[in-house]
């Protein structure tokens, strides 16, 4: 599912973005590869971000059990 989001710069996620629920054993293969992005979550919470080297993103993909387009204006998704 990755390869999907592999366009141009601007082009794939100008209009959202997906939100990806991971089985928990992501966390422990990925802590190398996480920063946290901002604190603009829920409540201030801390948003992470994930740099997932290209050699990793099959493991990515097998470890995704469910990914959701979040639409920023309202439109189809």
């Amino acid at each position: 599912m990755a390869r999907e989001y592999a366009g141009p710069t601007g082009v794939n996620f100008a209009k959202g973005m997906v939100e990806y629920q991971m089985h928990p054993k992501f966390l422990e293969e990925f802590v190398d590869y996480v920063k946290v992005h901002d604190k603009k979550g829920p409540n201030g919470s801390v948003r992470l971000e994930f740099e997932i080297p290209v050699e990793k993103l099959d493991r990515f993909d097998e470890l995704t059990q469910r990914r959701t387009w979040i639409n920023f204006f309202g439109g189809p998704s």
